[in-house]
C-alpha cells in the first residue's frame, strides 16, 4: 500500500472510531480534539511501519498509544470511564475490521476503492450496533422507570418538578454542546416572561421567541433545540439557561442520627420547553437526560455529537 493510502485510510478510521465512541457513549469532545487524537494515532501507525523498532508494534505499546489517543480525544476521563471508552473504542475497531473484511471477501476486490467502500460500511454498521448496545445497556442499568424530583432556578424563582430519567433523551444545544432538560411547557410556565411564554404557546415561530425574549431581557438566555420525533422530521423547541438545576434527595428510612442526604447539584444544561403533555397522567412533567447525571456540574461541555 503507498504510504499516502495508508496516512488516509489510518486517518479516515480513527476519526471514524472516535466519532462513533463519543457518539455511542454520549462522551464529551469536539471536532478540534479528535482531529488531534486522529493525528496521533495516525502518526504513531506510521512511525510503527516505516521505524524499524519492534517495540512499536508491541502489544503494551500498542496499547500505551491508543491510550494517549483516547485521552487526548476525551480528557478529563476518570480511570473508570477511561476503562469503559477503551471497551468501547477496541470492540468498534474489532468491529470495524470484522466487518471490512467480509465486504471485502463478499466483493471479491482488494482495490483502493473497494476498501474505502468496505470500511465506510463497517463504520456505519458500527455506529448503529453501538447505538443499540449503548442504549440498551443503559437501560439495564438503571433501575426501572427512574422517577427523581428536579429542582430549577431563574432569577430568584424556583420549581420542584417530578422528571423521568429518560434513556432516550440525547437533545444537546447546538450552540453551547449542553445536555437538555425537556418540560412540559404548562409546568415550567412560573419561570418563563408573561411575553416569553405567550409567544412560544403561539406556535413554532423562532422569530417570535427571539422579539419576546429580547423584550423581556432573556436574549442571553434563550436557545432554540432542534429536535425530531415520531411523525415531524424537524422541529425547534424553545429553550432556556436556568441558573440553578439540581435533584431533590430521596426520603429513604436512615438510622436514628444519620445525616439527611442534601440537594445534588447538576451541571449547566438547557431547559426546552414541550408544548403539550407527555402523557396522560401527572407521573413526570420533565424528561432528565442520563448525560446531565454523568457530567460533573460547573463548566461548560461541548456536544458529543461531530458534525
Amino acid at each position: 500500500m503507498y504510504l499516502d493510502l495508508f496516512v488516509l485510510v489510518n486517518a479516515v478510521v480513527d476519526y471514524a472510531l472516535l466519532a462513533v465512541t463519543a457518539q455511542v457513549t454520549q462522551a464529551r469532545t469536539n471536532r478540534w480534539r479528535l482531529l488531534l487524537a486522529t493525528a496521533w494515532g495516525t502518526g504513531y501507525a506510521c512511525a510503527s511501519a516505516l521505524v524499524p523498532a519492534p517495540v512499536l508494534r508491541a502489544v503494551p505499546a500498542v496499547f500505551l498509544a491508543s491510550a494517549l489517543m483516547l485521552l487526548l480525544a476525551f480528557w478529563p476521563l476518570a480511570p473508570r470511564r477511561l476503562l469503559a471508552l477503551a471497551c468501547w473504542f477496541y470492540g468498534l475497531a474489532c468491529f470495524v475490521a470484522g466487518g471490512a473484511l467480509a465486504v471485502l471477501s463478499l466483493a471479491g476486490g482488494t482495490g483502493a476503492g473497494g476498501l474505502f467502500l468496505a470500511l465506510a460500511l463497517a463504520v456505519v454498521a458500527a455506529a448503529a450496533a453501538g447505538r443499540f448496545f449503548w442504549r440498551a445497556w443503559r437501560r439495564r442499568s438503571l433501575p426501572g422507570p427512574l422517577y427523581v424530583t428536579l429542582g430549577v432556578e431563574c432569577e430568584g424563582r424556583s420549581l420542584r418538578l417530578p422528571a423521568l430519567v429518560d434513556t432516550g433523551n440525547q437533545l444537546r444545544d447546538p450552540l453551547t454542546g449542553l445536555a437538555v432538560v425537556v418540560v412540559e411547557e404548562a409546568a415550567v410556565a412560573p419561570l418563563l416572561p408573561a411575553g416569553l411564554r405567550r409567544a412560544v404557546a403561539a406556535g413554532d415561530d423562532i422569530a417570535a421567541w427571539a422579539r419576546a425574549a429580547a423584550a423581556s431581557g432573556w436574549a442571553d438566555r434563550l436557545r432554540i433545540v432542534p429536535f425530531a420525533s415520531i411523525g415531524r422530521e424537524r422541529g425547534f423547541l424553545a429553550g432556556f439557561r436556568p441558573d440553578t438545576l439540581w435533584l431533590e434527595p430521596e426520603a429513604p428510612a436512615v438510622a436514628a442520627g444519620a445525616p439527611a442526604a442534601g440537594p445534588r447539584r447538576l451541571g449547566p444544561a438547557v431547559v426546552a420547553v414541550f408544548p403539550g403533555r407527555f402523557t396522560g397522567d401527572q407521573h413526570y412533567v420533565a424528561l432528565l437526560p442520563t448525560a446531565l447525571l454523568e457530567d460533573p456540574p460547573g463548566g461548560e461541555q461541548n456536544a458529543a455529537r461531530v458534525s
